[in-house]
C-alpha cells in the first residue's frame, strides 16, 4: 500500500513513478553534466578563436578531448570497480571542475589546452559511465528502455540550456568560472542521494570488435553519430561566430 493510499504496481518499487523516483539525483546529476560539457565545448572554441589559434589547432583541441573520452571509457569501469560508482563520479567530477579552473593559465598555448582538454574528455566519459550504468541498475527491467529515454530527454535540457548562460560571461575569467561551477554542481545530487549504489561485481571485459560482429550496422551508425555529433557540438560555435550581418540578409 501505497502512504497515500494508492496500491499496486504503478506506486510499486519495481515499477510506475517508483521507478522513475529511484533516478531522479541521477538525472539531475547528469543533466548538469550534459550542461557542463556543452559549456565546456562553447568555451574551448570562441576562447581558441578569439585568441587567433589556427582552426587546425582548435581542431586539434577537439580531437584531444575525443581521444580523452575514448580513454575514459575504457579505463573508468576498472575505477568504479575499484572504489564504487559514487566516489568514482565525484573524484572525477573534481578533475573536470580543476581543469575548467586551469584553463585561464594556460593562455594560447596550445599543447597546454591539448592536456586539459585530453584530460576533460577522460572525466566527462568517466562521469557518464558511472551515472549511466547506474541508472541502468537502478530500472526495472520491464521499464528500463523507457527510463533510460526519459534520463536522455531530460538531460538533454542541460545541453540545451548551458550555452545560452555561457554566453552571458565570455568575456574575462566567468565562461570558466561557469563551466567549473556546472561541474561542481553535477556532484551534489550524487554525494547527497540516499541511494545504494549498484553491488561491485568484476566484469569480463570484451573486444570492442564483438559488438561489430554481433551488430554491425548499429556500430556502424553510432561510430557516425560519434564522429556527426562532436564535430558539430565543438566547431559550431566557430561556424556561427564567422557569419556576419550580410551573410544573413535574403
Amino acid at each position: 500500500m501505497h502512504p497515500s493510499g494508492r496500491s499496486g504496481p504503478f506506486w510499486s518499487s519495481s515499477g510506475g513513478l517508483a521507478a522513475y523516483r529511484n533516478i531522479l539525483a541521477l538525472v539531475a546529476a547528469l543533466t548538469l553534466l550534459q550542461g557542463a560539457m556543452a559549456a565546456l565545448a562553447i568555451v574551448m572554441s570562441l576562447k581558441l578563436l578569439a585568441s587567433s589559434v589556427s582552426a587546425a589547432g582548435i581542431g586539434l583541441v577537439a580531437s584531444a578531448y575525443s581521444a580523452g573520452f575514448l580513454a575514459g571509457t575504457l579505463i573508468a569501469p576498472l575505477e568504479i570497480g575499484r572504489i564504487g560508482h559514487i566516489r568514482a563520479f565525484i573524484l572525477l567530477g573534481g578533475l573536470c571542475a580543476l581543469v575548467a579552473l586551469l584553463l585561464p593559465l594556460v593562455g594560447n598555448v596550445l599543447p597546454g589546452w591539448v592536456l586539459l582538454l585530453a584530460v576533460a574528455g577522460f572525466g566527462a566519459a568517466g562521469m557518464l559511465t558511472a551515472g549511466e550504468s547506474w541508472i541502468a541498475n537502478a530500472a526495472p527491467p520491464q521499464k528500463r528502455g523507457a527510463i533510460l529515454g526519459f534520463y536522455h530527454m531530460v538531460s538533454k535540457t542541460g545541453a540545451m540550456a548551458a550555452p545560452f548562460v555561457v554566453a552571458t560571461s565570455l568575456n574575462g575569467l566567468g565562461a570558466f568560472m561557469i563551466v567549473a561551477a556546472l561541474f561542481v554542481a553535477a556532484l551534489l545530487p550524487v554525494a547527497a542521494t540516499n541511494r545504494s549504489q549498484p553491488d561491485l561485481i568484476a566484469a569480463k571485459p570484451f573486444s570492442p570488435m564483438r559488438i561489430v560482429r554481433l551488430a554491425p550496422a548499429s556500430a556502424f551508425a553510432a561510430f557516425c553519430a560519434g564522429a556527426v555529433n562532436n564535430s558539430v557540438a565543438q566547431l559550431y560555435p566557430i561556424f556561427a561566430a564567422s557569419i556576419s550581418q550580410d551573410d544573413g540578409v535574403g
